[in-house]
């Protein structure tokens, strides 16, 4: 019987190892932290609302768990793509939700990699690059473009990935 166990306990463990002893540098999953910023000098308010954002790049999927929200309110994930000065901006929505009376939001999906359009040249410095956001949901128009502005409300990427 134990040769029996330790014969499973083998093949359990060969199925298993590999998945947990991939190298980061090869990882698919990507973390990224959202942030409230100050509009006014766009630095991190502190004890202010955040987010973070789980992401499979080979699967496409997600999930973004955001805190200290306004309760009641509905939120958009967005890949922002606006080039220059485009306004209304050209987004994508990665999602929706309404943050509950805890001020929570849970905001999962499905958004292939490839769509997202970053560009991972390292030092680049881009400032026309696309990016993530939590916006209101109020300030996307029926185009589906971010036409309202309201900095304050949202959730920026605390990086580029």
């Amino acid at each position: 019987m134990k040769k029996i166990t330790f014969a499973l306990c083998l093949v359990a463990l060969s199925l298993v190892v590999p998945v947990f002893a991939r190298p980061a540098g090869q990882s698919s999953i990507i973390q990224l932290y959202l942030v409230q910023k100050d509009p006014a000098d766009w630095s991190i308010v502190e004890g202010g609302a955040w987010g973070k954002l789980t992401y499979n790049k080979d699967t496409g999927k997600f999930v973004f768990n955001g805190h200290l929200l306004k309760a009641g309110v509905s939120y958009t994930l967005i890949n922002f793509a606006r080039v220059g000065s485009e306004w209304p901006a050209t987004i994508n929505v990665l999602g929706s939700g309404i943050a509950n009376a805890e001020r929570d939001v849970h905001i999962a999906g499905n958004y292939p990699y490839d769509k997202l359009g970053y560009d991972t040249t390292p030092g680049t410095g881009s400032t026309d690059g696309y990016k993530i956001w939590l916006v209101l949901t109020s300030d996307i128009n029926a185009a589906g473009k971010l036409a309202g502005w309201s900095p304050g409300d949202y959730l920026f990427e605390y990086e580029l990935i």
